[in-house]
This record gives structure tokens, sequence and C-alpha cells, in this order.
């Protein structure tokens, strides 16, 4: 049988209509039918074509063409040669081949009509298609070169003298597998894919719609993000969820074939395969891509790159229908029952790279996505491609989808929580027979899960330190943790090396260091942003969306909002500081990771925080005029949120004495001066605010910032109590002026000068202090149980449910943590929780550390079962909370971290 034959067995009956036809030409113009037959073929291989008699040879040559399109691979309409002849058709005779007739040679310029209308309805064969091949596809014939018209036979040559792999199904069983994700949301996608498929089969089933489906119903699946964030992982999940999970909502589950195009690794575009016409290249593009998926990769020693090299000459065989049709061909023959669909889940990790070609990059990726939605829309009977885009740059293919094209469906792909990353040690601890309780006590392991933000990758280079590169370490590390082997400063170091050399963040930092203030800024400031917002870097320009795309940042988008929130995790957010220096030295200590490290320096740490974020704000040239409520965001009144604030750039200055006083002198030989531009941390125990600072502009305001550590709850009287003594500060300053005066009334000559003079300062001091406006700041880790509208005018409260928005994501998840640590049965030392509650001695503190050695405690009811004589502390059951377990792991997630662009 000729190779034109042999193609013939893969096709399927899928189009009764050439595209001449879908041109429809005026009624005027009388329609014929002409059988023709492509010369060497058996006569059971003739085929119809509808014309019209008025258009011309040329005209039938193309529909030809368009007809037979898998026949004539590579093959122009004009090189097409017609014979008008005149064979019967009978049941006898279709198995006859016809390889030499006597017919008359038609010309491309002569109208069909001379030669067939009278005849318009004759079944007899009246064409024989003589096909004049390629320079690339044949040798010539006079040597004797067999023509190459096959994927089989194009293979055949491809693979001559090239190995076999040996078997890659053992080696890949022997390999440790890849880890885990967890809690990813694949019902959006799932649901657009049931959508696409059965539409698809409603199309082949030619059921009748008032409104057909059209393209826009069809859609691409899109995954977008920032380097890292586990793109290329989610297809793999996804597929798998499908194959083991998907209830189809219409006809019988398809077989279904995995396949990945990474467009960096592997299968990277060349500028020759963008020459010519777009279309082909694209079908060819996309064709040789998954013919070496399918037929090559991991089966025979040979690249990508050679394979297309290989091909070359051959290409024209392997456009993207053909592709298709031959393998639906083998897997119907092994493995499809009948009447199943091949499903093919195509994943095009890196798709961005597509943009960036020189040669009309966007037109290119608009027609890939014609020519793949096209198999998503039931081109081919019986196969169906669903398509998944995985890269850095979602809004240029949104952009580039016109509104007549098949739509582009963007998932939701968050970052990790931390409850997935517990479960993810946790499967790496209980796969080698691991209790929690041998990790779970360890607080450093659970700050270095915090500092991984949730990026995949920063998670997968932390557990490569824990695990070994392949995580083949794994008891090691556990046998380790348990006999206090392990450093966790080095581990630190090592994963932050890592990180910064996977993405760069150091060297970017240095060379656009006010960009990356900028960045900052909007992260630790919690600012909505337009993902087209653009900012500047140095003399240049660049979007947000861009950055994301060049690994930088992370993009969330806000729920029911059209904007987004820049999230940097912890780890790049501590290269950043070292390189901008935009942290005081304090503050960075923050980013160190060490067991004994704590927040007793609550006063010092707010201080530090405060300053950072006014210096961003002056070095970055921003609005300094800000209401009170945009800078400290906690609960107050409207009027005290509301009160505008000129913020200029301050100094730290550590009190050594207690303020309200005249002596200003500060640590590290420094002296503060009671006016705007100082920031004073008060000395130990005063009578006054722990930090406070004066604002003389719009209107003069003295900021007071109460920092209260976790003890007791905070009520409303409190709040009341310690604004009014701050308040009172000035009648403070003139009842010690008084008192200075009454004593230099008694006092020696020598001592009423002094003590006049003192007095004096003081009423001075009360005079200055008067005209400022006093308003209290708390800053709490206590609990709050009232109601926030009755927090007093001139007060303000910063608790654990705004620490979100205060501190930031950076800040707010560690400083929940380390607050909270003390009344963690799970992880407090002995000597915090004795310190922390009177109800719990020494000997019952060093029990729960020992208890832990052989059970964790999920709940307060599992606690009481091994401490009896504790069931009755009603504190212990209000303050206790049980980290790593749910309930107790939300509070430390970063509210919206679960939705992303």
């Amino acid at each position: 049988m000729s190779s034109y034959s042999s193609l013939s067995r893969v096709l399927s009956p899928f189009r009764v209509q050439t595209k001449f036809e879908e041109k429809t030409l005026p009624a005027r113009y009388t329609d014929i039918m002409v059988f023709c037959l492509v010369q060497g073929d058996a006569i059971k291989n003739s085929f119809p074509i509808d014309i019209s008699s008025h258009t011309t040879v040329g005209h039938l040559k193309k529909a030809i063409k368009d007809e037979k399109q898998n026949a004539f691979i590579g093959i122009d309409a004009d090189k097409l040669t017609l014979w008008r002849v005149d064979i019967v058709q009978t049941k006898e005779n279709q198995e006859m081949t016809i390889k030499e007739h006597k017919g008359v040679e038609l010309h491309s310029f002569e109208s069909v009509g001379t030669h067939f209308q009278d005849v318009p309805l004759s079944t007899n064969i009246r064409i024989i298609v003589q096909p004049l091949l390629p320079a690339t596809t044949v040798g010539p014939s006079h040597q004797g070169v067999p023509q190459v018209t096959s994927i089989e036979d194009a293979m055949k040559k491809i693979l001559e003298g090239i190995h076999k792999q040996m078997d890659v199904d053992n080696v890949d069983n022997n390999k440790p597998k890849p880890m885990a994700l967890k809690q990813r949301d694949l019902k959006q996608a799932i649901d657009v894919i049931d959508r696409n498929f059965c539409n698809s089969l409603d199309k082949q089933k030619a059921i009748k719609k008032e409104t057909p489906t059209a393209k826009t119903n069809y859609r691409i699946l899109l995954c977008g993000g920032a380097p890292g964030i586990g793109k290329t992982r989610y297809g793999v999940e996804l597929f798998n969820c499908l194959d083991k999970e998907w209830k189809i909502s219409k006809g019988q589950k398809p077989y279904m074939l995995y396949m990945l195009f990474d467009f960096t690794n592997g299968y990277a575009l060349d500028e020759y395969e963008i020459q010519g016409d777009i279309k082909i290249a694209s079908e060819i593009i996309l064709g040789l891509r998954l013919a070496y998926h399918y037929l090559v990769h991991k089966k025979y020693v040979m690249s990508f790159t050679v394979f297309r090299t290989k091909s070359n000459e051959y290409k024209q065989c392997f456009r993207l229908s053909n592709v298709l049709l031959y393998i639906h061909n083998l897997e119907h023959e092994s493995l499809i029952q009948r009447g199943k669909h091949l499903f093919i889940f195509l994943q095009i990790d890196e798709f961005q790279l597509i943009f960036k070609e020189r040669n009309g990059g966007e037109k290119l990726f608009k027609q890939l996505m014609y020519t793949l939605g096209h198999h998503m829309a039931g081109e081919i009977p019986e196969v169906f491609v669903q398509t998944l885009l995985s890269g850095t740059a979602p809004q240029d293919a949104i952009r580039a989808m016109e509104p007549t094209m098949y739509s582009i469906e963007p998932l939701d792909l968050p970052l990790l929580s931390l409850e997935s990353r517990l479960e993810i040690m946790r499967e790496f601890a209980t796969n080698h027979g691991v209790s929690d309780c041998v990790w779970v006590p360890k607080v450093w392991i659970h700050q270095l899960l915090l500092d991984t933000g949730g990026l995949p990758r920063a998670l997968e280079y932390l557990f490569a330190e824990f695990f070994g590169q392949d995580f083949t370490r794994v008891k090691e590390f556990f046998e380790d943790l348990e006999k206090k082997k392990l450093i966790p400063s080095t581990i630190y170091t090592s994963v932050s090396k890592d990180i910064d050399t996977a993405y760069k963040i150091k060297p970017y930092a240095r060379e656009h260091k006010m960009l990356i203030y900028e960045l900052v800024y909007r992260n630790i400031m919690e600012i909505e942003s337009d993902i087209s917002d653009v900012l500047q870097d140095g003399d240049h320009r660049i979007k947000l969306e861009h950055l994301e795309r060049d690994r930088h940042l992370i993009l969330r988008r806000l729920e029911e909002k059209d904007k987004v929130q820049i999230d940097i995790p912890y780890f790049f957010m501590y290269h950043y500081a070292s390189v901008l220096g935009v942290f005081t030295e304090h503050l960075n200590h923050a980013f160190l990771l060490d067991e004994i490290w704590s927040w007793q320096n609550w006063e010092k740490f707010i201080a530090d925080f405060i300053t950072s974020r006014i210096n961003m704000i002056d070095v970055l040239n921003k609005e300094k005029l800000l209401k009170l409520g945009n800078f400290f965001r906690g609960s107050g009144s409207n009027v005290t949120l509301g009160q505008l604030i000129n913020f200029g750039s301050v100094e730290i200055y550590e009190l050594n004495h207690q303020f309200p006083c005249l002596n200003l002198s500060a640590k590290e030989g420094k002296t503060a001066v009671l006016k705007p531009g100082y920031i004073m941390i008060n000395g130990y125990s005063a009578p006054f605010a722990d930090i406070f600072f004066l604002v003389d502009e719009p209107d003069p305001i003295l900021i007071a910032i109460q920092c209260r550590l976790r003890k007791n709850l905070l009520n409303l009287k409190t709040i009341e109590d310690e604004h009014k003594r701050n308040a009172n500060i000035s009648h403070k300053m003139e009842e010690k002026a008084r008192k200075l005066k009454n004593d230099s009334k008694i006092a020696s000559r020598e001592k009423k000068e002094e003590l006049r003079k003192e007095a004096e300062k003081y009423t001075q001091l009360g005079n200055l202090l008067s005209k400022y406006r006093v308003i209290t700041i708390f800053v709490t880790t206590q609990r709050f149980n009232e109601e926030l509208e009755r927090i007093p005018n001139d007060c303000i409260l910063i608790h654990q449910e705004k620490f979100d928005t205060f501190f930031g994501p950076v800040f707010s998840s560690r400083t929940k943590f380390v607050m909270t640590r003390d009344s963690n049965p799970n992880l407090s030392t002995a000597s915090q929780l004795t310190s922390r509650y009177k109800a719990i001695s020494q000997d019952i503190g060093e029990r729960i550390e020992q208890t832990r050695k052989r059970r964790i405690f999920r709940s307060h009811e599992e606690f009481c079962e091994e401490f009896k004589e504790l069931a009755d502390v009603n504190e212990l059951r209000d303050d206790f909370i049980y980290y790593p377990y749910p309930p107790y792991i939300e509070p430390f997630e970063h509210s919206n971290k679960r939705t992303r662009v």
C-alpha cells in the first residue's frame, strides 16, 4: 500500500466540508460534485469535492489540498497535477489501485465548468491527483531515494543510529519523590476543563443549538506568578487529580496523557522555526515538540535540539494535526477502548519566552493559542487537547487574547499556607517513623517555616538543607535533631545563600536601590497597588507585573478588589535590608535566627520599626502629611484616626532617665532634644509613655506610645487611665515646678538658687508640653475583648488582630509567634511557663517539658488528661494555645495570604 493510503488509515472523517465550501458562492453558480483519487491509491480511498462550476482548476487544486492536508504535507496546491478521467466505481473494484491512467491534464486557468458541468452528480472518479513532492521530502527520483510522507517513515530516518535509553521507569521508581505540596485548590481548573470537554462533545455530536458554542466559551488555563511559586508542579498535580478523581459531567471519561513543554529547558524556540507562514510555523512548532515528547523523550538518547535538527528535512510531516492523529492511532490500538476519547493535557511552561521572540512574539503566541484552541474545540473527533500555560507573565497572555479568540482562564495560585508547610514537614517525619514529639518543640524549625513566606521554592531549599539535596538524609536529620547536633543559624545562613543565588536578590538590590526601597515601603506599609503601576527605577520606569515576571516580588490580589499587594518573603527582606540598610540595627536582629531571642526589648523593636517606616517616607520623597490611622493602623475613633500628621525623618535616642525630666542624656553618649526629629525610648518604669516624639505640623501633637507585653487582658479602663496620665504631663511639670519653688523657700542659700532655676526649667517644659495635644497609641500583645467602638478619643489600639496591617506580612507572623511562646505547652520552656503563670510551679513546668517527649498536646482537653491538677485553672484554659495544630495555626497566617494573582 502506498504511503498515501498508509496515512489515510489514521484519518477520521471529521471534515465533510472543504474550506472552499465555507466561503459560499452566489446562488447563480452551479454546484457540482467531483470524485477524486490520489494516484497510487485504491479506489476505495476516493473522496468527493463539492465546488462551483464557475471556479477555476486552480481553485479546485486548493480545495483538494484542504481536503487532503495529511496526504499533501509540504506540497503547495499549485504543485498538484490534475488529470481528467472517467473511472466507474463499483463494489467489486474498491480494492483496485490506480497506478496508471489515460487522462487529460487540467490547467489552473481553466474553468471547472468547461470539463464537468455535464455530469454534476456523477459518482465516477473524474480526477486523478498527481503530486509533485518538494525537494525537502523526497530525494531525486532518478537516484531511487524513497519519499518520506508519513511520521512513521520520518521517525525511522530520524532515529537511525540513535541508542535507546535504559529502563527509565525502573530508575525513576528508585528516585526519592519530590516534595509534596499541600492544600492546592484545583476545583476552579477542573470545572473549566469539564466545561471545555463537554462543549467539545456537543460539537462532535452535532447537537443543534440556537446559539452554537463560541470560541470564547473554550478556555485555555493560565497559571501565572513569580518564579518558585509552584506553577510547574501545579500542572502535574492538576493532571494527577483529573486522572484519578475527575467525575466527568457528560460522556465517558477519556484516556489521559500528560505532556510538558518547558520553553527554557529543552524545548526552547529557535528563530528559524518562526520563518514563513505563521500558521504553518505554529503547527510545526507544536507538532515537533509533541512528537518528541511522545516518541523520543525518555525513550532514546536524543535531545530535542538534535531531534529538531534531524527532523527539519521532514518537518512538514510533523504538523500538530498529523501528530495528534498519529498518537491517537497508536493509543487506540493498544490502550483506548472503542468509543473513548484521547485527552492530552498539554502544559506549556515558561510561556512568557514566546513574547520575547524578536520576530513577532505576540503574533506567534496568538497563533499558537488559535492552533491549540481548535483542538480543544473538537477539530479532530476523539482527540481533545487542554492547554495549561504556566509562566511569569500572565498579564501579557491575557492582553494578547482578542475578544473573538479562545479565552484565558487565570487560575488562583496562592502561596503555601503555614498549615500546609507544617503538613509537608510532618509528612517527611511520619514517612520515616518520626513522631511530632521529635521536631514540634523546636522553635527554630517553626521560625524557618515561617520565613519561607510560603514560597514553594524557598521551602524546597529549606528542606534540601534539612534532608539533603535529593531528600535522602531525612532519617539522619531527625537523629541529629534528637542529639542536638544541628546549628539553626548555620541552616538559616545556608538557605539564605541558596535563595540569593537562585533569585539574585542582592545584586539586583545593589543596582536598583530606590526601586527596592519602593517595594519594601509598599510591603511594610501594606499599600494597595494596581498591577499596571509604573515605578521609577533610576532613569527608567518599570511595571509591577514585570517585576513579578522577572522574579523580584509576588503580587497578591485582594479579595473583592481590583488591587494587589506586594508580598516579600522573609528571606528576601533579609537580603534587601542588608543591602539597603533600610532597618535599624535592632530591627535587623529580627531577621536573625536565635533560639533564645525574644521580644524582651519590645520598646526598642517598636521604636525601630516606627523609625524605619518614617525614614522610608523621607528617602522616597513620599507625601509626609498622612492621616494618623494610615500610619498607625489600629482601632480608634474616626476623629483620632483622621488626624493629619506631618512625618519628618527621625532618629532614635534611648534615654538614660525617666521622662518627664530635664536630663535628656541618652545611651552611646548622645543627648536628645525635645523637638521634632527625635524619637525617644523612655527610661525603665517611667511614669510616662514608653516611646514618644513630637510633631509640629499641621498641629502640635505629642505621640505617646505604650508598649505592653502579654500579661493580663487589656481593658478600656486601663486605656483611659494610661491616656489620662500621659495627657496630664504638662500639669505634672507645673506641679513639679511648684514643688521645687516651695522647696527653695526653705532651702539653704546655695541650694535655693539651684532649685529656683530647676523650677523655672520645669515651668518652661510644662509650658512647652501644654501646647501639644497628646495622642496615646497602645501597641500590645494583650488580648482585648471589649467593644473597639468605645475606645476613647486621642487613643489608638494596635493589638494582635491588627498586627498584620501595622507590622505588615514580614514582621507580623514572627511577632505573633514569639509573643505566644510563654503560653504554649508544646513550645514553652519550664522557666517561661513558671514566670508567666502562678499556677505552674517549677516542678510542673519541668513535667510539661518531659511529657512532650512522648506526646504533643493538640487541645486543652489533651493537656488536662496529663495534668488534671490544672484542669480548673481558667487562666490556662483562656490563654493556652496549642500551635501547631488547628485551629491554633490560623492566627499566624497573614490575612489574604491564600489569595493571589
